[in-house]
């Protein structure tokens, strides 16, 4: 840990009271809660990226058995709404592998602290990351508006 660090750690210390050890196992439940949270959160998103296509198919399917003709529109007009949640699923994918990344390269970084590679490579792994989720959702609601207007063309 640089003199920076260490300093910072050491006034924390001061000022709440706690022993060093107390001070790594709150940190340390803070970090796991934090890893939880973001598995969790990815792979909600991949979850309702891919029931919303599977949804969608479904329905196309439906309308498809009844009258050919307007299944075929629907399924035209869909078709943009179901790249954008495939697009989802495989942004919240790439979340789970940045994520994967960021948590290797923070174990790099704790095992060599002075290591300015690891700390970019840490900190760009944690933005791509950020950036994934963010888009898996953005994704989500954009193609669920695409949908809502494709249909409403149709109908």
């Amino acid at each position: 840990m640089g003199k920076a660090a260490s300093g910072a750690v050491q006034n924390v210390l001061e000022r709440t009271g706690k022993t060093r050890a107390e001070y790594l196992e709150e940190h340390r439940f803070f970090n796991d809660k934090t890893i939880e949270t973001s598995k969790v959160v990815l792979r909600s998103e991949m979850l309702i990226n891919g029931a919303a296509a599977v949804a969608v198919l479904g329905f196309v399917a439906s309308i498809g058995s009844w009258d050919v003709e307007r299944g075929a529109q629907v399924l035209q007009g869909a078709s943009g709404a179901l790249m954008r949640y495939v697009f989802g699923v495989s942004a919240a994918i790439a979340g789970l592998m940045f994520s994967y990344f960021t948590h290797y390269s923070q174990v790099q970084l704790t095992n060599n602290p002075i290591s300015a590679g690891w700390r970019r490579a840490n900190i760009c792994f944690h933005v791509l990351g950020m950036a994934s989720a963010v888009s898996a959702l953005g994704l989500f609601i954009w193609g669920a508006y695409v949908l809502q207007a494709s249909f409403s063309t149709i109908f």
